[in-house]
């Protein structure tokens, strides 16, 4: 596992405030999804990728915020030399806000990288909470094993190239207050199953996973829900002791 950024003590995520990236292959877990755009970058950026990617994207969240125009062209400046670190501190121009925030680091991807993505056969799974805008198939919770069980069989639907999935652990707990995870055990390691599949099969090219505690109901709900996960798809051991460390749990 490769700890590629990590606070000594987890503290609020918010809408732009970074804990952790961990790494192991094309696996890739954060706190806040604000880091996946740099995931999804070190994705395009490797020497031998040359094809357009697909996205699913599995969030309660659709994360398409709007952006201005001048947000876009600050972006693509700061983009052509930049680290983790100063990705992470990409500030707008003027007010020195944070550019990349939880809710609209889709957006700058899919406006910024436009000529890499399928952008009219994106498939997101989301509980229709936040921006009322959709990727292109928006499907009910009811499709998503088949779709993942698809991507790993390599079924063509769509095209032939690979799959970024883009997941958000918040998608399968209740809303405010009560957090509540709404599915079984059973049903979550099914989704690790069939995302480890994918990426062996190499059908799946990236798998980023946003743990997102405040929208989950703290750290501890949030690796409750992932550990459930993980059973099928089999992220390194030591992630718990990491995350259990740092979390105070």
């Amino acid at each position: 596992m490769n700890i590629l950024f990590a606070k000594d003590r987890f503290e609020t995520s918010g809408a732009y405030s970074d804990n952790f990236l961990v790494s192991e292959q094309n696996v890739y877990l954060m706190d806040n999804h604000r880091l996946a755009l740099w995931c999804f970058l070190q994705k395009l950026n490797e020497s031998d990728f040359a094809q357009k990617i697909n996205i699913m994207h599995i969030d309660a969240h659709p994360d398409l915020a709007e952006v201005s125009v001048d947000d876009l062209k600050t972006l693509a400046q700061l983009l052509k030399n930049h680290t983790l670190e100063s990705y992470m501190n990409f500030k707008k121009e003027g007010d020195h806000t944070p550019l990349i925030k939880f809710d609209n680091y889709l957006t700058l991807f899919f406006e910024l990288f436009k000529s890499n993505i399928h952008l009219n056969q994106t498939v997101s799974f989301t509980q229709k909470m936040g921006s009322m805008k959709r990727l292109s198939f928006d499907l009910t919770p009811i499709y998503l094993l088949k779709e993942l069980e698809d991507r790993a069989e390599d079924k063509i639907f769509y095209n032939l190239d690979p799959w970024i999935i883009n997941l958000d652990l918040d998608y399968f707990l209740s809303s405010q207050p009560h957090k509540i995870l709404m599915y079984s055990e059973d049903y979550l390691f099914k989704i690790g199953q069939l995302l480890r599949r994918g990426l062996e099969q190499k059908t799946i090219s990236l798998l980023t996973i946003a743990f997102s505690p405040e929208c989950c109901g703290g750290y501890e709900n949030a690796l409750k829900c992932f550990r459930h996960i993980n059973r099928g798809l089999k992220f390194n051991e030591k992630f718990d002791q990491f995350y259990i460390e740092r979390s105070h749990l």
